[in-house]
């Protein structure tokens, strides 16, 4: 049963069919966020009992590999039971659809939105569907600046700052710091976000700071003795701001030459 116009919604347009389990690989992606699926007794005894209901979602690379992009646990399931005799068949129920890379991404995270999940599962899902509606943004010639807020309709229990300065900690943690590992571990076993960013946010020498706000106020000087309404200040980053206010068209084009050349 195939679906209608490459323009309805990507699972519609599908091929129903069955797969032996095997063939039938788990998406790197949702391996990532989401980790190896276990299945619950519940459902073990459901699927013993009447089978797999719902199909599961595959989507057919162009090098002939199925990717499953919903329905993990489900496979996992029907493997185990497999393996123990309790079903007798490796073939599975699937809708077979043919996505693009980037499409099939957002199919993986977009069937885990209602999935109950872990704050590390919460901040990896909103990181790589940051990356995916960029991406998808700019393959349609579309501004990225609304990427973000596309990313954060998953974040049920956290807001952007808070995801943000986790997914930092995933990152370190995945590159094998140990003092990030550990800051991860204690978010997973419920300790606050904001307390374990502190242990791996890199701590400002005073004296670097003093200096550099030192260096902020020269700069503010030197912008008043050209006639110039300025306030130069240090950011976080190590960086400067610099705020321009009350400044004559002339000046202002004065300032853009400077900066060009």
């Amino acid at each position: 049963l195939k679906g209608g116009s490459s323009g309805m919604h990507p699972e519609r347009r599908v091929t129903l069919d069955s797969i032996r389990f095997g063939d039938v690989l788990s998406h790197p992606l949702s391996k990532r966020v989401y980790g190896i699926p276990k299945p619950t007794i519940e459902m073990l005894l459901s699927i013993e009992r009447v089978g797999i209901l719902q199909p599961l979602v595959v989507n057919e690379t162009t090098d002939g590999r199925f990717e499953l992009l919903v329905g993990n646990t489900r496979r996992e399931a029907w493997r185990q039971l497999y393996e123990k005799g309790k079903v007798k068949s490796q073939w599975i129920p699937c809708k077979i659809v043919k996505l693009s890379p980037i499409e099939a991404e957002r199919v993986v995270l977009e069937s885990n939105r209602q999935r109950k999940k872990t704050k590390e599962q919460e901040a990896r899902e909103y990181k790589e569907s940051l990356r995916i509606e960029k991406e998808l943004a700019q393959q349609k010639g579309q501004s990225v600046k609304h990427a973000r807020k596309k990313a954060a309709t998953g974040l049920a229990g956290m807001g952007v700052v808070v995801a943000e300065r986790l997914v930092k900690i995933i990152d370190r943690a995945d590159s094998g710091e140990k003092k990030a590992i550990a800051a991860l571990d204690k978010v997973n076993e419920g300790g606050g976000i904001t307390s374990a960013y502190a242990v791996i946010r890199k701590k400002r020498n005073p004296e670097e700071v003093a200096e550099q706000d030192k260096i902020a106020h020269e700069y503010t000087a030197r912008f008043e003795t050209k006639g110039l309404t300025a306030v130069v200040t240090r950011a976080k980053s190590g960086k400067f701001h610099v705020l321009l206010k009350d400044q004559e068209a002339d000046q202002i084009e004065v300032l853009i030459l400077c900066l060009l050349k």
